[in-house]
């Protein structure tokens, strides 16, 4: 680095001044902020109902967005291409479950992205799915004594396969369950009714 005579972080003499140098990074910080905010006003002018998408999901998480809060609706409308719709149904799917942060709300999306649920049709079937499951899961604990106890992990992805890649009802998990019942001794139920 070449010392300059109209650097901020240099005297006239070429001394380093630490009070301009601080002041100096304060205002780099205070541009990136400002020219931030205008690239994010810029993409939400252009970008169709992209307004109504923030202010919908203000209203879902019954407060006012921060500019970092609308840069992750901005991202996910312009990186992933998502909708408006698609992004206000998945806020409300998030706040729903309670988890009331943009961030978890980001991360699920770019989740959803990679598995390929990437329009309001998909992401309807998901949360139907998803919903089925949170409603059927205590049904299923009781059912196999479980109690109050968490399910392991192995025993959640059987119950999850069961329910929304195979989209059995509590039904049929009735059904495989009283054909266990005869053969488990040790009350693990779910990884032979899995079989």
């Amino acid at each position: 680095y070449v010392k300059n005579a109209y650097d901020p972080q240099y005297t006239v003499d070429g001394k380093y001044d630490e009070k301009a140098a601080a002041k100096a990074e304060t205002l780099d910080i205070a541009l990136c902020m400002v020219l931030k905010q205008q690239g994010l006003a810029f993409k939400i002018e252009k970008t169709k109902n992209l307004k109504e998408t923030i202010d919908e999901c203000q209203q879902i998480f019954g407060k006012i967005f921060t500019p970092s809060d609308v840069s992750v609706i901005v991202g996910m409308a312009d990186r992933l291409g998502f909708t408006g719709e698609y992004i206000t149904m998945l806020a409300a799917y998030c706040s729903g479950i309670g988890k009331k942060s943009l961030r978890y709300v980001e991360k699920t999306a770019f989740s959803l992205f990679d598995e390929g649920i990437d329009s309001v049709e998909t992401l309807s079937e998901y949360i139907k799915k998803k919903e089925s499951m949170h409603e059927a899961l205590p049904k299923i604990k009781k059912m196999v004594g479980a109690g109050e106890r968490s399910l392991t992990d192995k025993e959640s992805k059987l119950v999850e396969k069961w329910l929304c890649e195979y989209s059995y009802d509590i039904e049929m998990v009735k059904i495989a369950y009283e054909k266990s019942v005869s053969h488990v001794e040790n009350g693990k139920f779910i990884p032979y009714m899995g079989g």
